[in-house]
C-alpha cells in the first residue's frame, strides 16, 4: 500500500472534491430531488454520506487506522459532545 498511497489520497480527494462541486453548483437549480424531502434534509443526508465515504477511504488509505479504532473514537467522541450539550442545556436553564 506504501507505494500507491500517494494515488490513493489523489483518489479520494477527487472523490470529495468532484461531488462538493457538483452539489453546490446544483442545489440553486430547484432540483425535484431535493425539493421532495425537503432542501434542508437532503443536504444533511448528502453530507452524512460523503462524510461516511471519506472516512471509509481514509481508513483504508492509512496503515495506523482502523476500522475498530475509528468506531472506538467516534463514540467517545459522541459522548463527548453528547455530555457538551448536556452542560450547554443545564447552564442556559441556570440562567433564565
Amino acid at each position: 500500500m506504501q507505494a500507491v498511497r500517494p494515488l490513493a489520497y489523489a483518489v479520494i480527494g477527487a472523490n470529495v472534491g468532484v461531488p462538493l462541486h457538483v452539489t453546490c453548483w446544483m442545489v440553486p437549480k430547484n432540483q425535484t430531488d431535493l425539493s421532495d424531502q425537503g432542501t434542508f434534509f437532503s443536504l444533511v443526508v448528502i453530507y452524512m454520506m460523503n462524510l461516511l465515504l471519506l472516512s471509509v477511504m481514509l481508513i483504508l488509505a492509512s496503515p495506523q487506522i482502523t476500522f475498530a479504532g475509528f468506531a472506538s473514537d467516534l463514540l467517545i467522541n459522541l459522548g463527548n459532545f453528547a455530555r457538551w450539550l448536556v452542560d450547554l442545556f443545564e447552564d442556559c436553564a441556570r440562567n433564565l
